[in-house]
């Protein structure tokens, strides 16, 4: 099967950090991600990835989030990264397996923008939605 790449042009490349606790999902969105043109950042868990955060001078170009994670979840991380200056403006999507519908909104009450779910269409909605996300970037 064939998927869509991102129209975001390449000139510089984007740095999308994501933390997912689940290594297979992990593998397959750093292959996708490299795919796309993307550096990506790797973490498995939220709380390894606001650390990083805590300590990095520039902010990743976007980041997705697993919603459960051990330790700090999808929600808890992404209100932690809204409170460091250089990630207040950074685009947040969830990609989860997680069908509860109230995620949709304590996703977006936590700074999120988008929750893509984790099924046989996620590659080509991250796509779609880092193409929106990051255009006029790069």
């Amino acid at each position: 099967m064939a998927y869509p790449t991102t129209s975001v042009p390449m000139s510089q490349t984007l740095r999308i950090a994501f933390a997912d606790d689940d290594p297979v999902q992990g593998d397959l969105l750093t292959a996708w991600l490299r795919h796309l043109g993307f550096q990506p950042l790797s973490f498995s868990t939220g709380d390894a990835l606001v650390g990083w955060a805590e300590r990095e001078a520039a902010a990743a170009d976007a980041i997705l989030l697993d919603a459960e994670m051990p330790g700090r979840d999808g929600v808890e991380c992404c209100r932690a990264l809204r409170t460091l200056p250089a990630f207040e403006e950074v685009p947040i999507a969830f990609v989860t397996g997680t069908t509860c519908p109230a995620l949709h909104s304590r996703a977006r009450d936590a700074g999120a923008r988008s929750v893509i779910a984790k099924d046989e269409a996620m590659l080509p909605r991250v796509a779609s939605w880092l193409a929106e996300a990051l255009a006029g970037r790069g």
